[in-house]
């Protein structure tokens, strides 16, 4: 359920021509994306960087929501049995106070690792924190690594907002690419960019209408053996 996640990692990287570049570098020094090289793609800063502040700035779930069994005291507040307590996962990405400058998309903070506590949690947290939290990464960062090392895109829009679908929030008119064409694969040595363990803390994701959305096709397609 990440192709809502992809599309706004596209649209963050092609309005952000420096960032682009970077992870184009770090695809170009593994060679061809495919099952031999998947376990290097895990391990690229920048692409690592980039997937995290994406999640932190669009969420796919704005909030996760308890229903109360029993009642419970919130700073001097007590909520009877049978209410909903949310907690606000879009307030805790958007703290001044834990990441500065929240609305700039700077991929670059997270090389200092991830906020302790509760201030990133994309994909929930605790016990119930989501079960496919590293497949969802894992898968974000695969076809993400393929697009991008394998064609040349030009964004549509150059803004899109977000609308609300159901629980989830998504891009309000999807993320529109042009395709330029293949891309030629460069030759680049890459420096070492060392990144700090996850931290316990990551989001979902759902998809649009079937078999309309580029990304969707390319998920289902990365690894078919296909050049097509």
């Amino acid at each position: 359920t990440t192709s809502m996640s992809i599309a706004w990692a596209a649209y963050r990287l092609l309005r952000s021509p420096t960032h682009l570049a970077h992870v184009m570098d770090e695809l170009d020094s593994i060679g061809r994306v495919d099952v031999s090289t998947a376990a290097q793609v895990m391990e690229l800063p920048w692409l690592d960087a980039v997937c995290q502040e994406t999640l932190r700035m669009h969420p796919v779930l704005p909030e996760v929501v308890r229903h109360l069994t029993k009642p419970m005291n919130l700073m001097g507040y007590t909520i009877p049995a049978g209410h909903c307590v949310s907690a606000s996962i879009l307030v805790a990405h958007y703290r001044p106070e834990t990441w500065g400058d929240p609305k700039v998309f700077r991929p670059e903070r997270f090389f200092d690792g991830v906020p302790s506590g509760y201030h990133f949690i994309p994909f929930g947290g605790g016990r119930r924190r989501c079960i496919g939290a590293a497949f969802g990464m894992m898968e974000m960062k695969l076809v993400l690594a393929k697009i991008f090392q394998e064609h040349r895109l030009k964004l549509m829009d150059r803004k899109v907002g977000s609308k609300r679908i159901a629980v989830m929030v998504a891009p309000s008119t999807g993320v529109r690419v042009r395709t330029l064409g293949r891309r030629e694969q460069k030759i680049v040595s890459m420096p070492q960019v060392s990144m700090p363990a996850p931290a316990v803390a990551h989001s979902t994701d759902a998809p649009p209408s079937s078999g309309g959305c580029p990304f969707q096709r390319m998920k289902r397609r990365l690894f078919a053996g296909s050049d097509a």
